[in-house]
């Protein structure tokens, strides 16, 4: 089997949630949901944690994973994660045999689960894609407003109304849980798109992505529930 190494951007000065990452739902904490969803997968073979919070570095000794100090430069909310996992992954392989394919995954997804990796890992292998973001399936009517506020339909026919049901096409949400790409490529570029994209679907129930104090009060309400959905 193939392996990939996965890289967890988490900062310590998250602004809207304080100590975000730090935050547990069902008495474990979401960097360590993250830790032990890439552990089980079997597929991972190194997990890197970046960040500038060197409260993370406790963490990743307490698991025995390895941790990437950020450089602050990489850690305001203007910065986007691809950056900060580039730094990481230039890092780790200036010491580590470089794996064809490398992953990121944001512990604000906490219900991304170990079959989830796997078979994201197996769609990218199969199809033969050169990355893949997960997502999840939407059947909504689309609408974007234009510059002078009138509304534009553009998933569907405005003029020639149908149920949910009738659009054809897939149109999907990327929900930030896994993103996977050819190494080389990714650490050339510092962009975790490009050639050819792959997605992979999950349920929207676990789709959830942590960015406010009400998504985590919903992670936390749904989460029995959500351990058994495929």
């Amino acid at each position: 089997m193939n392996y990939i190494n996965c890289v967890i951007p988490v900062r310590g000065n998250s602004s809207e949630v304080k100590n975000k990452n730090f935050k547990k739902i069902d008495g474990t904490s979401l960097i360590e949901r993250s830790i032990f969803t890439l552990k089980k997968s079997k597929i991972v073979s190194n997990i890197i944690v970046t960040s500038e919070d060197s409260r993370f570095k406790r963490i990743c000794e307490l698991h025995k994973v390895h941790f990437v100090k950020r450089p602050q430069k990489l850690s305001s909310n203007s910065i986007m994660p691809d950056k900060a996992v580039s730094h990481a992954l230039n890092i780790f392989y200036k010491k580590n045999k470089i794996t064809e394919f490398s992953a990121f995954t944001q512990c604000t997804s906490p219900f991304l689960n170990y079959n989830d990796v796997i078979k994201s890992f197996e769609k990218v292998q199969k199809y033969k894609f050169d990355c893949l973001f997960t997502s999840y399936k939407s059947n909504k009517f689309i609408w974007r407003q234009s510059e002078n506020n009138l509304m534009k339909a553009i998933n569907h026919n405005k003029n020639f109304r149908l149920g949910r049901q009738y659009i054809k096409k897939l149109e999907v949400i990327e929900n930030g849980a896994l993103y996977i790409f050819k190494t080389k490529k990714f650490l050339n570029l510092s962009h975790r798109f490009f050639g050819k994209i792959g997605t992979y679907l999950m349920p929207e129930i676990r789709s959830i992505d942590i960015n406010s104090k009400n998504d985590l009060k919903i992670a936390n309400s749904i989460s029995k529930k959500v351990k058994n959905e495929k």
